[in-house]
């Protein structure tokens, strides 16, 4: 049996391409991860909201609407999501496109800490968001990485595995 889901989920819609991208970050990391993998991803952008444009949305709005087909609901908890809605007010846009931007700046974000050598980093992040508590989350970094050298490859990249 899985983890109870953290908190009512709040539906997002994606682009087909975005949509598997997420799949295959998630998949990487384990069973039914893609939830917190954009848990992480919210986190970083309520980290540093100001590369939230208002040229960037004026952009996306144009070019987003059209091509959004696949729905996901993604779990968190009430206080992540009261913090993304008055992001979402501050920058007049829905939650739903602060998730698409925070998914999307993930994606760029995995793309560099692979090129820079460090493909485990959103791993870790993962690792820590699911089991939050700290009395686990050295343990289970420490099976996940032991699990990563069993199986010889990187995790967390987009697209397969990393030509070396």
């Amino acid at each position: 049996m899985g983890r109870v889901p953290i908190g009512r989920p709040i539906p997002v819609k994606f682009t087909a391409e975005s949509a598997q991208q997420l799949r295959e970050v998630g998949a990487s990391l384990g069973q039914r991860r893609t939830s917190a993998v954009v848990r992480v991803a919210i986190r970083a952008l309520l980290r540093d909201p100001k590369v939230v444009t208002r040229e960037m949305l004026s952009e996306r709005s144009g070019r987003t609407e059209r091509l959004l087909e696949t729905s996901n609901n993604f779990h968190m908890e009430d206080e992540l999501r009261d913090s993304l809605d008055r992001l979402a007010a501050e920058k007049r846009t829905s939650r739903a496109e602060l998730v698409r931007i925070a998914v999307d700046l993930l994606f760029v974000r995995i793309e560099t800490d692979r090129d820079q050598g460090r493909p485990d980093a959103i791993d870790n992040e993962v690792t820590a968001e699911i089991y939050r508590g700290e009395a686990n989350r050295d343990k289970l970094i420490a099976r996940r990485a032991k699990q990563r050298g069993r199986e010889g490859e990187p995790r967390g990249s987009v697209g397969g595995p990393v030509d070396q």
